[in-house]
């Protein structure tokens, strides 16, 4: 994954702008909704996510911050299983959220910097097209649309810095757990044949990232 992150302090108020690109493989362990089971392994799985958060730095010493913070923040994930079976199709998650997070940050006397957060993510509601045309081009690509829902992000974070580099170690862990989505119209051939939901469904996501900057 490819991560953009700009932060600015002015008058004990924080701001900051994220954005994050990932490519990876998912699996998908679900059910059709006549119940018969669908498993696939290594999906290809594209995504990214766009933040603006502001909160407001309390020092609890001269090197040692606590910020509570706000945000919006907008997630898309496209998970592409027609490319591992005749029977998948395209797959694409809109998530639209409010986050709410405690940042913990601290300069040590060796010139390191530490930062933990954990963040509640708050779900306004979530788009999901499924691409059933993949799979035959007489079904027509179904939008549910989901408004139940949240997510989980927490970071551990350890940076040295030297006169020409800097390193940096962390710990990551996001995590989403969706409600049933509403109905929508099911149609073969331009003809209505009933109704899909995109069923409750999680997602993880856990990591170690290690760096240098110039």
């Amino acid at each position: 994954g490819i991560l953009y992150s700009n932060v600015t302090h002015f008058d004990q108020i924080m701001s900051k702008y994220e954005g994050r690109i990932f490519l990876g493989t998912v699996n998908y362990d679900g059910a059709t909704q006549a119940g018969v089971p669908l498993t696939f392994d290594g999906i290809p799985d594209l995504g990214y996510e766009f933040r603006g958060l502001w909160g407001r730095d309390n020092p609890l010493s001269d090197d040692f911050f606590l910020t509570p913070y706000i945000g919006v923040g907008y997630r898309y994930l496209n998970d592409n299983m027609q490319l591992k079976s005749a029977a998948g199709y395209q797959r694409e998650s809109n998530y639209y959220y409010v986050p709410l997070g405690l940042e913990v940050t601290r300069h040590d006397d060796s010139g390191g910097f530490f930062e933990a957060m954990i963040e509640y993510d708050y779900l306004l509601f979530g788009k999901q097209v499924s691409h059933l045309s993949d799979f035959a081009s007489e079904w027509n690509d179904p939008i549910n649309w989901q408004h139940s829902g949240y997510g989980l992000k927490a970071l551990i974070s350890y940076m040295i810095e030297s006169a020409n580099f800097s390193y940096q170690g962390k710990l990551y862990m996001r995590l989403w757990d969706i409600a049933d989505s509403d109905t929508a119209n099911l149609e073969f051939s331009g003809v209505p044949v009933g109704t899909a939901i995109e069923p409750k469904n999680n997602t993880s996501e856990v990591g170690i990232s290690l760096g240098v900057r110039f």
